[in-house]
């Protein structure tokens, strides 16, 4: 029966999208698209980065400064997957957030958000809601 349903997904009237993070973050203005970030612990399934704290400080970032919040992930994503750097510790964060233009008083202040309760939630119900549609499977019905 799965078979079944899978030859009728990949019929001709499939559509295919490749998600390019880059390519949506520079051509957002051209496409008129509406890209809203939000942070989640995915990174922490998928490797091992003890980047949990560095997640809730993005969340932070999301609640206070969202202006911040592409640059701040992408700098942190750099960090450790790009150049095999840490974000485990407060100030490797720190140092990514000035790199990415958050001004230092700003990100200090971010930081200690980062442990308050409402934080924590916001980071809990986003990776909860991520991970509920990803387990959501498309059923081909006739």
């Amino acid at each position: 029966m799965a078979a079944a349903a899978e030859a009728r997904c990949s019929s001709s009237s499939k559509k295919r999208v490749d998600f390019f993070y880059d390519a949506i973050c520079r051509y957002r203005g051209i496409w008129n698209i509406e890209l809203r970030l939000r942070p989640v612990l995915l990174a922490g399934i998928m490797k091992e980065t003890g980047s949990l704290q560095a997640m809730r400080f993005i969340t932070a970032v999301d609640l206070t400064q969202p202006q911040f919040v592409e640059s701040v992930s992408r700098e942190l994503w750099m960090r450790v997957w790009s150049r095999d750097e840490d974000i485990t510790q407060p100030a490797n964060i720190l140092a990514a957030a000035g790199k990415a233009g958050l001004p230092s008083d700003q990100a200090q202040k971010l930081l200690e958000m980062s442990s308050t309760p409402e934080v924590k939630n916001r980071l809990k119900a986003t990776t909860d809601e991520v991970i509920f549609n990803l387990s959501i499977k498309p059923v081909a019905l006739d």
